[in-house]
């Protein structure tokens, strides 16, 4: 049975118009949602933490210290900030694969072609299709319309005819003057040879595939009214899909960006309030450093995991027996913040044992205390978070419902 060439009763046709009104209205509710990340309040609040002097001044302390033990900090202080980085990396990247896309319904292209999401809509054929020739006909005769498209300038014309030229699939099929249409093309021979006799230009056939193009490139096809719907169902899927993700990183980057810019702005003001001895030999200075780094990255990892437990805390109590599914498409980021902050609290514990070995440890008890303290909270979170290490960590795990620290 052909579902889709079925003739639909007027009742039947109305609730699919009724339904994409209400689509319509959905899609652009979720649009304004993901147009605030690209507003500026949305991206000014991870300002602070690039244009202040905090990780400048940090990265200088640690290089002109003047102690063996801020060597090895130097890595760890690139960490705290190319994490940050990498932050606004992926949250740029899911922006962007939420407004484009590599293929819509209806294009059948050779090559790839990137559209943006939020394709074009045509009046659908099967609606009334007389009119429908007298749409295509308004629009390509004597050009009209056809200028208010393409540019006069013969250069910026000639990106069209290249997009012509290189993807020969672009042209929707519905609107092909030449070549293989397929039978489905809406221009008659009839319509296009009134189309030539009136045109005053040479070449207009060729001026319509360029117009055309430009139907291409936004997503224009003539779907009928049922593949409207069906599109609008993939559509709404697909948008709440990537929105999910938007939303999950935009929340995780904000949290760590909000932790870095205290944790290492209070490391920076305590060292400039420490005294300091000739060379930087007082030995607080460097311990305030080690500690603010590992403080940092013993955190870090619960805050960044709490946007999940927050969701997980959703589900109901009472089906904690049968288990949590763990989508990793979420989560992904976490594993990557966990290897980097048990790699700084490493290098935090190796600054303990260079100071507490060196000359500048006058109380080689304590900085003994501090570095047993270190090693067992390195070692809890190792064996605690080891997991997170593997490389091929299964994407869906049926676990229990996670407690606050669970990853």
């Amino acid at each position: 049975m052909d579902y889709i060439n079925v003739k639909f009763e007027d009742d039947e046709r109305s609730a699919m118009r009724a339904y994409l009104q209400r689509a319509e209205t959905r899609l652009s509710t979720l649009h304004r949602v993901g147009g605030g990340f690209l507003s500026g309040s949305g991206l000014l609040i991870f300002f602070p933490v690039f244009t202040r002097d905090t990780f400048l001044e940090l990265l200088n302390i640690v290089v002109n210290g003047g102690n063996y033990s801020y060597y090895v900090l130097i890595l760890s202080v690139i960490i705290t900030f190319g994490l940050q980085l990498y932050a606004l990396y992926l949250l740029f990247m899911d922006i962007t694969k939420f407004y484009f896309t590599a293929h819509q319904p209806g294009h059948n292209d050779d090559k790839f072609h990137p559209r943006f999401t939020l394709s074009g809509i045509a009046l659908s054929p099967d609606e009334l299709l007389d009119n429908k020739k007298s749409v295509l006909m308004c629009q390509l005769s004597r050009n009209k319309i056809i200028n208010f498209i393409l540019p006069f300038n013969e250069e910026d014309k000639n990106y069209f005819a290249s997009k012509l030229k290189n993807i020969p699939g672009i042209i929707p099929e519905t609107r092909r003057i030449n070549g293989d249409n397929k039978g489905n093309s809406l221009i008659t021979e009839e319509m296009k040879q009134s189309l030539i006799n009136d045109s005053y230009e040479d070449n207009y056939e060729h001026q319509i595939d360029l117009f055309h193009v430009a139907f291409g490139i936004c997503g224009v096809s003539d779907r009928k009214l049922i593949e409207e719907v069906a599109k609008m169902e993939a559509s709404l899927v697909r948008h709440i899909f990537y929105l999910r993700t938007i939303i999950l990183r935009y929340v995780k980057a904000f949290i760590m960006s909000i932790w870095t810019s205290i944790s290492l702005s209070l490391v920076v003001e305590l060292y400039d309030k420490c005294p300091k001895g000739t060379n930087e030999s007082n030995p607080f200075s460097p311990l305030i450093v080690s500690l603010g780094l590992f403080l940092w990255a013993s955190v870090l990892p619960i805050l960044v995991r709490m946007p999940i437990d927050w969701i997980y805390d959703l589900g109901s109590r009472n089906k904690s027996k049968h288990g949590f599914v763990r989508d990793a498409h979420l989560s992904g980021f976490e594993r990557t913040v966990v290897r980097l902050s048990l790699l700084v609290l490493f290098l935090s514990n190796l600054s303990f044992i260079i100071l507490s070995n060196s000359s500048v440890a006058t109380n080689r008890n304590f900085f003994g205390f501090i570095l047993c303290i270190g090693l067992l909270v390195f070692v809890t979170l190792l064996v605690k978070w080891k997991h997170l290490l593997y490389v091929n960590d299964p994407i869906n795990e049926v676990v229990q419902k996670p407690k606050a620290t669970h990853f």
